[in-house]
């Protein structure tokens, strides 16, 4: 599945109005790329850059915090949790999705945070950390959907 489309709201790059960390960003992109750092300065001024490619170029030439290749996958988790949590349109598509796989297809061979469909990533297996982290979400708005009933009738 390409995040585009009907399903460019999965995407990183979709628009969506958040607040995470105290600063309120415009895409999941914008979140992610300024995690990598623990520069509040340039996670504030990753906050305010118009567009997420504009975010993931500056994303790379960023000092990168210790460990990030361990906090990587639950940040994005959290991050993806503020995004869906926050938008309710954006929470209940993701909830009608169902329980299809979600499985960022795409052709920059990245092979982690997705599935390359090239023909020179074919026998790569893929991660897909960031379809995973989406289906662990979709999973959580589920249960937070059939809990939120319980709690109003013992209110």
């Amino acid at each position: 599945m390409i995040f585009r489309n009907e399903y460019f709201f999965l995407s990183n790059f979709h628009p969506a109005s958040f607040s995470y960390g105290g600063i309120a960003w415009t895409t999941s992109e914008h979140a992610y790329q300024a995690y990598k750092t623990t520069d509040t300065a340039m996670r504030h001024f990753i906050s305010r850059l118009e567009r997420p490619e504009e975010a993931k170029f500056h994303g790379k030439s960023l000092e990168i915090r210790d460990g990030w290749l361990y906090m990587r996958v639950p940040v994005m988790l959290s991050i993806l949790q503020a995004k869906f949590f926050q938008n309710k349109d954006l929470a209940e598509k993701l909830l009608a999705t169902g329980d299809i796989p979600l499985v960022e297809s795409n052709t920059w061979h990245d092979n982690f945070w997705g599935r390359c469909s090239c023909g020179r990533c074919a026998t790569a297996t893929g991660v897909n950390a960031l379809g995973l982290a989406l289906m662990e979400v979709r999973r959580q708005i589920a249960s937070a959907d059939q809990f939120e009933p319980l709690m109003s009738r013992l209110t």
